[in-house]
C-alpha cells in the first residue's frame, strides 16, 4: 500500500470514527469558565438525608466532565481560583411496579430520585454561580425479593450521580 493510499485510509477511518461518535448522543460540552477561573476544585457534596456514598460519586462525575470539557484545570481547594461545592438536598428510592406469575412476584422496578444544587465559589468566598435545584431519577429493575436497601445500588448511583454532574457543568460553566 502506497502512502498515498495509506493516507485516504487513515482520512477514512478518521471521518468514520467522527460519524459514529457523533451520532451516540453525547458530546462534550465546552465550557466557558467565569473570568480569571482557570483552576477548579470539586469538593464532595453534602449528602443531606441521602446515602454519603452519593455526595463523593457527584463531585466524582463532575471532576471527569470538567476534565472532558477542558479550558480549566483540577486543582486542590487551596490552589484553586474557585471551588465547585454542592448539596443532595432529597433522596427517594421505592418500587414503582411489580410483575407476578401465578407462583408470586418475579421482577420489580425501583425508581430512584434525587434533588441536588450546586456552586462555584471564587477563593475570597463569593458565589460565582448557582446550578439547581435539578430533580433527577433513574428506573431499573431489581429482584422483587430484594432488601429495600439494596435499591442503593452502586450502579443506579452513578448513574445519578453522572446525570447530575453533566446538569450542574452546564449550568455552572455555559
Amino acid at each position: 500500500m502506497g502512502r498515498r493510499a495509506a493516507r485516504r485510509l487513515k482520512s477514512a477511518a478518521l471521518a468514520a470514527t467522527l460519524l459514529a461518535s457523533l451520532g451516540c448522543g453525547y458530546r462534550v460540552v465546552e465550557l466557558r469558565p467565569p473570568p480569571g477561573v482557570r483552576r477548579v476544585a470539586v469538593r464532595s457534596f453534602a449528602p443531606g438525608p441521602a446515602t454519603p456514598r452519593l455526595g463523593g460519586l457527584v463531585a466524582q462525575a463532575i471532576a471527569l466532565e470538567l476534565t472532558a470539557g477542558g479550558r480549566v484545570a483540577l486543582a486542590v481547594p487551596a490552589a484553586a481560583d474557585a471551588v465547585v461545592t454542592g448539596e443532595i438536598r432529597a433522596l427517594d428510592a421505592r418500587a414503582e411496579s411489580i410483575a407476578t406469575r401465578p407462583e408470586g412476584a418475579r421482577a420489580a422496578l425501583a425508581r430512584m430520585e434525587i434533588v441536588v444544587v450546586g456552586s462555584l465559589t471564587s477563593a475570597d468566598g463569593r458565589v460565582l454561580r448557582r446550578a439547581g435545584p435539578f430533580r433527577l431519577g433513574v428506573l431499573r429493575p431489581v429482584a422483587a425479593s430484594a432488601d429495600p436497601d439494596l435499591l442503593l445500588e452502586d450502579r443506579a448511583l452513578r448513574a445519578l450521580a453522572a446525570d447530575a454532574a453533566r446538569r450542574i457543568v452546564r449550568a455552572l460553566f455555559r
